[in-house]
């Protein structure tokens, strides 16, 4: 499992528009965190803390240019207490940085050191001089090295120097005004719902549902997936087709005892009529989707008034986004009962996908319409021409009594989304409803 960097992690969720504040970074002692408004991600600061600030806002930008270190050892040196040097023994590094010193006038600098012998050689020549030194071990420190060695003015060093293969180079750091950064989510905030739920299990549903997700924002509500921990059941649907997924919750807990100012018992809001819900945001989704593959272990979800956050227990990375606003449509009289379903194809999940897929390249995925016919027949056509095809055909347990089309684009998100290589067909009237290994997706029919 790859482990992914904070600064990628971070980088999810900031904006490259707006204003610089939200193009940057909130330090804090406990955590770094990132937002654009929509969505937020904090990574554990491991440790460090700062002296003579709180918190500082530090452009992203610079977070990436300091990156390019990672790797490096970091040395943080506070010069105020250093007396003059006598150079006449030392290594060949630390007359280079002394010399270096010796024309610039800051009260603090971060070095970066990249050969470990150059290291212990700088950070025993700053000891005997009284330097407060601080190791760092990854890019993440070099900024709270930066903030750590404040002068009495409480202003940041301006400069930091990079001594890496023997090379000397002077950029500059800005440290913005925290004052105009989103607050972080307060934690400490009354919770609905608090539960768990392994990550690979989270991950494995929301995938599967996440291509129905509306991307209209006019239709804001559907622009989100609808969990639903009693259930198990995770819905996505865009009004015109729908994908429902399962996975199973560690521990689940509702608030259903909250009363308001008179004693009268709160009901907890829910994102769908029926039983308690609650909806992740289109962008969150994503995020989850693209960043849980790299998560082992748990996964700890709550939801409150304002906010949705999900904590991977393991390294204390933490995603959230604000509640899925209105209300999602009751997704359960949509899906059909068996007693309405009028006929039912089956097929091999893996061929079928290939066929579709290659053809799909010829014609593209948005323009044709997948028509199945009775007897099994299975077929594209774009503006009412038939595409030449290898022989599909599909098993048939109840035939159709007309030929039903659908959008290829859809087929193929379906397709993907069921897992297993069985695949059952089916429909009525309206719909054609696509099952296989637990997970179920209905796509509205098109007019053949």
């Amino acid at each position: 499992m790859t482990k992914l960097s904070p600064l990628a992690l971070l980088g999810d969720a900031v904006t490259r528009k707006f204003t610089p504040v939200l193009q940057s970074v909130l330090v804090t002692p406990q955590h770094l965190y990132a937002t654009d408004l929509d969505v937020g991600v904090s990574v554990p600061a491991n440790g460090f803390t700062l002296v003579g600030a709180d918190a500082a806002c530090v452009p992203f930008a610079d977070l990436k240019r300091l990156a390019d270190g990672a790797k490096l050892e970091t040395i943080g040196v506070a010069l105020r207490e250093i007396q003059p040097p006598t150079l006449d023994a030392e290594p060949a590094c630390v007359r280079a940085v002394a010399r270096w010193l010796d024309t610039e006038s800051f009260d603090a600098v971060v070095l970066r050191v990249s050969n470990a012998a150059d290291r212990t050689a700088i950070v025993a020549w700053a000891n005997a001089r009284g330097a407060d030194i601080v190791d760092a071990a990854a890019y993440t420190h070099v900024v709270s090295e930066i903030l750590r060695l404040r002068d009495a003015t409480r202003r940041p060093p301006e400069r930091y120097l990079d001594l890496a293969a023997g090379d000397l180079s002077l950029e500059g750091i800005e440290v913005l005004d925290t004052a105009d950064f989103p607050a972080p989510p307060d934690s400490n905030a009354p919770r609905w719902f608090d539960g768990t739920i392994d990550a690979a299990q989270l991950l494995d549903a929301l995938a599967r549902v996440a291509p129905a997700m509306a991307n209209n924002p006019t239709r804001f509500n559907l622009c989100a997936a609808c969990v639903e921990p009693e259930t198990g059941r995770v819905v996505a649907t865009d009004g015109h087709r729908l994908h429902t997924a399962s996975c199973a919750w560690t521990t689940r807990a509702i608030d259903r005892d909250r009363k308001d100012g008179k004693g009268d018992p709160i009901v907890p809001p829910s994102f769908v009529h029926g039983c308690f819900a609650f909806g992740l945001s289109r962008r969150l989704v994503e995020i989850l989707v693209k960043r849980l593959g790299t998560v082992s272990g748990a996964l700890h979800v709550w939801t409150t008034d304002a906010i949705v956050l999900v904590e991977a227990v393991e390294t204390g990375v933490r995603w959230h986004a604000r509640v899925a606003d209105g209300q999602f449509p009751d997704h359960r009289q949509f899906i059909p009962r068996d007693a309405d379903l009028t006929w039912k194809l089956v097929a091999s999940r893996v061929e079928l996908r290939t066929e579709l897929a290659r053809l799909a390249k010829l014609i593209g995925r948005d323009t044709g319409l997948l028509v199945l016919s009775p007897g099994g027949g299975a077929e594209l056509r774009v503006e009412g021409k038939k595409v030449r095809s290898r022989a599909i055909k599909l098993g048939v347990e109840s035939d159709l009594p007309s030929a039903v089309g659908l959008n290829i684009d859809y087929a193929l998100d379906a397709l993907d989304a069921l897992s297993g290589d069985a695949v059952a067909i089916e429909g009525d009237a309206k719909a054609i409803h696509w099952r296989g290994g637990g997970v179920q997706c209905l796509v509205m029919q098109v007019c053949i």
